[in-house]
């Protein structure tokens, strides 16, 4: 299986007890399922621009103006989620934990060495430091040899 946002709904629906998604027609799985198609489909293809800006420009484009406008998507990107966490509920989707969080907090993460990270957000920061405090994230910088990010 392939696609990050796929594989992690599968995993969700797979293990209804870890409660990584919520209930099917309730409000809270409606703006989960609204976060995860927005992190996949317009902030996730911004990263593509970012990091692969030739292909995005094309034969004769301009690599350069490229970056730049993926770099003015991914920055409003940042701004819809910060707005969104700096309502208090915790989590992007409501108040407690989702898969959809793991998905943003990936694409938080590749954003760590570009001109303004996504850490650069209040509500971002506050929440990256809760998510990296979970048992789960220590795991996995163990096992796939991750370093810290701010």
């Amino acid at each position: 299986m392939w696609e990050s946002a796929a594989i992690l709904l599968c995993v969700a629906a797979r293990h209804r007890e870890r409660g990584l998604a919520p209930e099917v027609g309730t409000l809270e799985h409606m703006t989960y399922l609204q976060w995860m198609v927005h992190l996949t489909n317009t902030l996730q293809p911004a990263f593509i621009g970012w990091f692969y800006p030739e292909r995005m420009a094309g034969d004769g484009g301009d690599p350069e103006a490229a970056k730049a406008a993926a770099r003015e998507r991914i920055e409003a990107g940042w701004g819809r989620i910060d707005a969104a966490l700096a309502t208090g509920e915790g989590y992007l989707a409501g108040e407690r934990l989702l898969a959809v969080d793991f998905m943003a907090t990936m694409l938080m993460r590749w954003s760590r060495n570009m001109p303004r990270p996504a850490t650069d957000w209040p509500a971002i920061r506050a929440y990256v430091t809760r998510m990296k405090a979970l048992p789960s994230f220590r795991l996995l910088y163990e096992r796939e040899g991750l370093t810290e990010w701010a």
